[in-house]
């Protein structure tokens, strides 16, 4: 316990219980001596069972010898308060107390520490947004490849039917030419007969 704390001058009494009933005024002595053991209890070790922990309303009402129903928040409002008031400072300083002390770091492992952080998160930084464009370099060239191998397939069939189509028309073009060669002839020979002959003298 520190110097302070052992010399830490109590706390006076509230204002009501200048005009509180000798109810009251027992069961504010006991709650506030369980105060100040429990706040003990805390400055000393620190550990304390879940039932140290807070004053406790049933064992108040016992130590004053009374019955646990008169420490209720009807009959005792401004007394229940005041003890919940107190449970928060003792929870405040079981938390400080059970906190472990951190060691004060230097100026100079600060500023190591600091320039190790950047260093990695700059390298992380780094890291991710190469991975990030060759996902996208590699996404690209998967796409290009595949677009390229549909294209080269369509062209294929394409060059076929134009195959097809050519093959078709000159075999057309060879049929209405033999065609046309026979009708020529046709032609020709009726001329020759409708030829009148000259007469021989």
């Amino acid at each position: 316990m520190s110097v302070r704390e052992k010399l830490e001058i109590p706390s006076p009494p509230p204002d009501w219980i200048v005009t509180a009933s000798e109810t009251t005024i027992l069961l504010y002595n006991s709650a506030e001596s369980e105060y100040r053991r429990i706040k003990n209890l805390i400055s000393c070790s620190g550990i304390l069972s879940t039932r140290d922990q807070k004053i406790n309303l049933s064992a108040v009402s016992r130590a004053a010898g009374r019955d646990k129903s008169l420490l209720s928040s009807r009959r005792q409002p401004e007394l229940v308060a005041w003890i919940s008031e107190r449970n928060l400072e003792l929870q405040m300083l079981l938390a400080k107390k059970s906190s472990p002390k951190q060691k004060k770091i230097s100026s100079n492992k600060l500023r190591a520490e600091n320039t190790e952080l950047r260093a990695k998160h700059t390298q992380a930084i780094t890291e991710g947004l190469r991975t990030f464009v060759q996902e996208i370099l590699d996404s690209d060239l998967l796409h290009d490849r595949d677009k390229l191998a549909a294209d080269n397939i369509r062209l294929r069939r394409e060059n076929q039917k134009l195959r097809e189509v050519i093959d078709n028309l000159r075999a057309l073009c060879e049929s209405q030419s033999k065609e046309r060669g026979k009708l020529s002839r046709g032609k020709f020979r009726t001329a020759l007969e409708l030829v009148p002959s000259t007469p021989k003298d």
